[in-house]
C-alpha cells in the first residue's frame, strides 16, 4: 500500500483552532493535502481508496476530529488514530442502512381490474400503504434485503410475497387476487301478522 504522509502533528494545538474550509469539487486527495499543509497533522491514506471522489463542501469545524467526520460524511470513508498520534483513513466500517422502493400493481385475478384501497403490509408490520384508484401502491425508502409482504382486500383470498430489496432500485410487482367463496347461513324471514287488540 503506498501511503501519502504528513508532517508531524501538534494534535493539542490543531485541535483548538477554528478550521475553515471551502471545496468546490476539488479531488479528495488534494482536498486531504490542504488540510494536512494548513492544520500541520499527521495523516496517512491509501491514494486508491480516494480516488474519484470529488469534494462540494463548506466546513467549519472547531477541531481536526470535527473537520474529518464533517468531510467523510457522505463518502463511506472514516478514519483511526494510532497510539502514536498519526490519522489512518479507512473505509467505514458501518455502512448503510441502504433502501429501495418496492412497487406495483393489485388486481382481480379473473378480470385483470384494480383493485382500489388494496392494503399492501409487511408482515412485520413495520410499515404499509393502501392502492390507489388505478391499484397501483408504492412502499418508499424500504431496508434493502428480503421481506415479506401481505397483500388484502375484502372479499379476497390474502396473497403473500417475498421480495428481494435492492439498495437504490425499485422492485416492482403485479399482484393477482383470487375472490373468496363466502359461507353465510341461509336467512329465513317468516311473515308476521301483528295482533290488533281491541280496543
Amino acid at each position: 500500500m503506498f501511503l501519502v504522509t504528513a508532517s508531524a502533528v501538534d494534535a493539542q494545538e490543531s485541535s483548538e483552532r477554528d478550521l475553515r474550509f471551502e471545496f468546490r469539487g476539488d479531488p479528495l486527495s488534494e482536498v486531504l493535502d490542504q488540510i494536512i499543509r494548513e492544520t500541520d497533522i499527521d495523516l496517512v491514506y491509501d491514494p486508491q481508496l480516494v480516488a474519484g471522489k470529488n469534494i462540494f463542501k463548506r466546513i467549519q469545524a472547531a477541531s481536526v476530529s470535527d473537520l474529518l467526520k464533517k468531510l467523510f460524511e457522505d463518502l463511506s470513508l472514516d478514519y483511526i488514530t494510532l497510539s502514536s498520534g498519526t490519522i489512518v483513513i479507512v473505509e467505514s466500517a458501518v455502512q448503510g442502512p441502504f433502501f429501495g422502493t418496492f412497487s406495483g400493481k393489485v388486481v382481480d385475478a379473473n378480470t385483470g381490474e384494480p383493485l382500489p384501497g388494496a392494503t399492501v403490509m409487511l408482515a412485520d408490520a413495520s410499515g404499509g400503504v393502501s392502492a390507489n384508484r388505478s391499484g397501483n401502491f408504492s412502499i418508499n425508502r424500504m431496508i434493502d434485503g428480503t421481506h415479506r409482504i401481505i397483500f388484502s382486500y375484502v372479499g379476497y383470498e390474502p396473497v403473500y410475497k417475498t421480495i428481494e430489496i435492492r439498495p437504490d432500485r425499485e422492485t416492482s410487482e403485479k399482484v393477482e387476487m383470487h375472490q373468496k367463496s363466502v359461507n353465510v347461513s341461509p336467512v329465513i324471514v317468516e311473515a308476521h301478522r301483528p295482533r290488533l287488540q281491541n280496543g
